[in-house]
């Protein structure tokens, strides 16, 4: 009785740590999925599905103030083994047409020195 008990203890732990393990994988995306994905979403929809940034930072482009989300090793070539280093998202809004922040831009590669 006691080593069934053992066991199915046992089994529901390596269940749960297997649904863990799963729920804290990032999904891979090719570079085409990722803009196609991304484009013209707010701050808020690329968090809920990517989660918080690795980086967040203000950059000036353009007398524009942007805000740039950065996330590491979420995006490959599809023809390529290797991962992208970074993926930069840069946020802003068109004020004349829509006034709310939107992903407009993507710099996808190695990190800047």
């Amino acid at each position: 009785m006691r080593n069934t008990l053992i066991a199915l203890l046992l089994v529901g732990f390596l269940q749960s740590a297997t649904a863990q393990e799963k729920k804290d994988e990032k999904k891979i995306y090719t570079r085409e999925e990722f803009k196609k994905e991304f484009y013209r979403k707010t701050e808020e929809e690329i968090i809920k599905v990517l989660g918080k940034a690795d980086r967040i930072s203000s950059r000036l482009y353009l007398e524009s103030q942007m805000r740039v989300l950065e996330y590491d090793g979420i995006v490959r070539d599809k023809n390529a083994k290797e991962m992208d280093e970074t993926t930069l998202v840069w946020m802003y809004s068109n004020e004349s047409k829509d006034p709310v922040p939107r992903a407009n831009r993507f710099t996808i590669g190695k990190k800047p020195r």
